[in-house]
């Protein structure tokens, strides 16, 4: 099971993008997309949702299009907590944090260092804008992570209205993102579509620290994640 955590904005564009690397790499992993929140018209002008999704739950959109793209699927409407992650996340091989707040990214990473299901997490705000990190006893580079930011004063995202133009902007940022992260997702489950078209054998870069621990390792940034992994 993939799970997808926050379907809004970079969840949204993770979403259109994996599943169509995940049909083109027949991935036999079903999706599972979790959020609480519904579609509303300001959605449409930078989150991957039409007119016509208004009033539909987020996640029930990333469901249909995992099922238009041959995937099977499933969505949850209620937000991730401490009491129901266990029963939602235990079957995953892969979590995507596309939250948008401190509190649920950072109990997505204690998560992971529990149970060792890796966590890919997709940043576009203050809490870690353009980043594509992951969180894994094995390969901590999440820079939000507890340990990281104590004594830190973090900001969460600023709610209510944005102008067209900061839209357009984040608009930008996230596409990167989500593009980038989808493009990790799918090396770490084995398929590398750039080195598989150029007849090279799959690139397994995010698997390989399963197998051998690194340690402590710095935070990377979204350019320098999609570089070294399509080297």
């Amino acid at each position: 099971m993939i799970s997808v955590v926050g379907c809004g904005f970079v969840g949204s564009v993770f979403t259109t993008e994996m599943v169509k690397r995940a049909f083109a790499g027949k991935f036999q992993y079903p999706f599972r997309f979790i959020d609480d929140d519904e579609v509303e018209a300001r959605n449409c002008a930078n989150q991957n949702f039409l007119l016509a999704d208004i009033g539909r739950a987020k996640a029930e959109v990333m469901q249909s299009i995992a099922l238009s793209s041959d995937r099977t699927a499933e969505y949850h409407k209620t937000r991730l907590t401490i009491d129901n992650m266990d029963e939602l996340l235990a079957d995953s091989v892969l979590i995507v944090d596309g939250v948008d707040n401190l509190a649920t990214r950072q109990l997505l990473w204690g998560f992971a260092m529990r149970t060792e299901i890796p966590v890919l997490h997709i940043g576009i705000s203050e809490q870690g804008t353009g980043r594509v990190e992951w969180s894994h006893p094995k390969h901590d580079t999440f820079a939000l992570s507890p340990a990281r930011t104590a004594n830190k004063v973090i900001k969460d995202p600023a709610s209510g209205v944005t102008p067209p133009c900061e839209l357009a902007r984040m608009r930008g940022v996230g596409l990167n993102a989500g593009f980038a992260a989808a493009c990790a997702a799918s090396i770490y489950l084995g398929f590398d579509p750039e080195s598989h078209l150029k007849g090279e054998t799959p690139n397994r870069w995010f698997t390989d620290w399963l197998a051998t621990p690194s340690g402590f390792v710095p935070q990377t940034e979204t350019w320098s994640q999609w570089h070294d992994a399509t080297a």
